[in-house]
């Protein structure tokens, strides 16, 4: 899989765990690439009062509620997984 596939299925994760978490909101995100030590170390997701954090070397996506605390981890490539497998059958 191309690294701008596996965004893409990262950020469709993040959007319905948002829309699941929120369903009252809209989910409109905002994405910031995250640099430690200048190399690329994962993503960050925004979406009202939401936060999504993709860690890339810990294969982890932390949703974060309104009070900042970790309301749900998912494993990323299981997730990714899940999310080709589900366009497959889509097909």
């Amino acid at each position: 899989m191309l690294h701008s596939e596996l965004v893409e299925a990262v950020r469709e994760v993040v959007r319905s765990s948002f829309a699941e978490l929120a369903p009252e909101r809209q989910v409109t995100l905002t994405e910031h690439i995250l640099i430690r030590e200048n190399v690329y170390c994962g993503r960050r997701f925004r979406s009202n009062h939401l936060q999504a954090v993709w860690f890339i070397e810990e294969d982890e996506i932390k949703i974060y509620g309104p009070e900042h605390s970790v309301v749900r981890v998912l494993c990323a490539s299981e997730t990714v997984s899940m999310v080709r497998r589900e366009h497959t059958y889509a097909a």
